[in-house]
Formats: C-alpha cells, structure tokens, sequence
C-alpha cells in the first residue's frame, strides 16, 4: 500500500470519525502520527499551532498541513480526502433526510449524549498540548492574558492570534532563543 493511501486511511480513521470538531482529532491522530514515527511530539505541536492560526476550518487546515509536512501535496491531498470524506457522507445523507429527522427525539437526545465526549476529546488535547508546551512561569502571563481577553473583555480570538503572531516574531527577532 503506498503512502498516499495510507495517509488517506489514517486520517480517515483518527480524523474523519472524531465526532464533534476538529479538536476533537487531535488526541487521536498525536498518539497515531507520533507512534508511527511520521512526526514528533514537537513538529505535531508546532503544526498544531500553524493550523490553529490560519483562517478557514481547523479541522482541514491541521489535515492540509499535517498531510503536507508528511507527504508534499499528495499529502496534503490524501489527509483532506481522509478528513472531509466521512462529515460530507453524513451531510449529504441528514442533507437528504432532514425533514425526516428535524424533529427526531432520539437523534436529539443522541447529539446531546455526544457534548460530554466531544468536550473530554478537547480537555485531554488542551492539557496534553500544556504539557508539552513548554510555559514556564516566564510567559504563563501570556496564557493568562489571552483567557481573560477572551472571557473577561470579549476580545476577538482573531485579534488575539494576530498579537500573538507579532509577539512571537518580535520575540524571536530580539531574544533569539536558543535552538
């Protein structure tokens, strides 16, 4: 089997059925990339960042990119196809029925068991992604700052990725940390 469609099959499996959101993947496809040796922990993470602060569905930007970091464009690809393939069988197929089902007490309460999963899936990325991230004392600040811009002051996420982006450049261009 070649790696465009073992790609495809890995992010079909860990991506493509990770019920909820993109966040939701991101547990499952760290454990299967980084025991297959595809990626580090650290390029997972640095990719994870990039995907997370670039416009459009998280969901593809991580398949596009992770995809592309593995496999070139075939990758990029291959992760897409794997990722958007199941969600667009299952909007086409509630697409088709959704007047059979608007009303369905039992879908609802199914969709509504789902919340507690999704959420747990998201809980266990966030504190695996804290470990692993480095925040030190140092730059807590940072983390600190952005949950209460968020909750406290209502400020844009967006806005928020923008001044990251620029700090983190400034950072880098006068404080050169060590590689």
């Amino acid at each position: 089997m070649n790696s465009f469609l073992k790609l495809f099959v890995l992010f079909l499996k860990e991506a493509g059925f990770a019920l909820g959101n993109g966040y939701a993947a991101i547990s499952p496809l760290r454990k299967k990339l980084t025991a297959t040796a595809l990626l580090t922990e650290e390029e997972f993470d640095n990719s994870l960042a990039i995907a997370q602060a670039m416009p459009g569905v998280f969901s593809l930007n991580l398949a596009v990119y992770l995809g592309h970091k593995i496999c070139r464009w075939k990758g990029s690809i291959a992760a897409a196809l794997g990722t958007l393939l199941p969600a667009f069988a299952i909007l086409l197929i509630l697409t088709i029925c959704f007047n059979g089902v608007q009303d369905n007490k039992h879908l609802a309460a199914f969709l509504k068991g789902l919340r507690p999963g999704i959420i747990a899936f998201i809980v266990v990325s966030v504190i695996r992604m804290l470990k692993s991230s480095g925040i030190a004392l140092a730059n807590i600040w940072l983390l600190i700052g952005t949950i209460a811009s968020i909750v406290f002051l209502g400020i844009s996420p967006a806005y928020i990725i923008i001044a990251i982006v620029l700090a983190a450049i400034l950072y880098a261009v006068t404080i050169r940390p060590n590689e």
